[in-house]
């Protein structure tokens, strides 16, 4: 029988990859500000390490249910879902922060399958208008 490697063993491995690379570029920041992205990367190894070590056991398995074979039909999405991330993140940099997040949240919405163009629409107002507030006026924060 052919052992097929479980589609956990790259999530994981991708997710620790990110996390360091996420973890270099925090070193950067300026002390206080580099605490919270540096958090967000040791928990993001933490939790890569969990799925990773558990798609290892579930690859070892001699339960056929537990072990799956990595397919396209299986990471189209997880791409796509990436793909509207990297536009975002690329926006912002074109467009700023806030008409970035007006086209992001409707297309993210729009790919989870939220038809409804009231709810569409009155997420994405209610969204921006919040993260406006705390941090513009509130935080006093100048945003990208």
């Amino acid at each position: 029988m052919k052992k097929h490697l479980h589609a956990d063993v790259i999530a994981g491995g991708i997710m620790i990859v990110f996390a360091l690379i996420w973890g270099k570029i925090a070193l950067g920041f300026p002390e206080i500000p580099r605490r919270f992205p540096l958090f967000v990367s040791v928990a993001f190894i933490f939790l890569g390490a969990i799925i990773l070590i558990g798609g290892i056991r579930k690859t070892n398995s001699n339960d056929e249910k537990t072990v799956s074979p990595i397919s396209w039909t299986k990471f189209k999405y997880v791409i796509a879902g990436f793909a509207i991330i990297a536009g975002y993140a690329f926006l912002m940099g074109t467009i700023h922060f806030f008409p970035a997040t007006l086209i992001f949240v409707p297309a993210m919405m729009l790919y989870l399958r939220i038809r409804n163009p009231i709810q569409i629409v009155l997420t994405d107002l209610a969204l921006n208008g919040f993260l406006y507030w705390m941090f513009i006026i509130m935080l006093k924060i100048k945003l990208p």
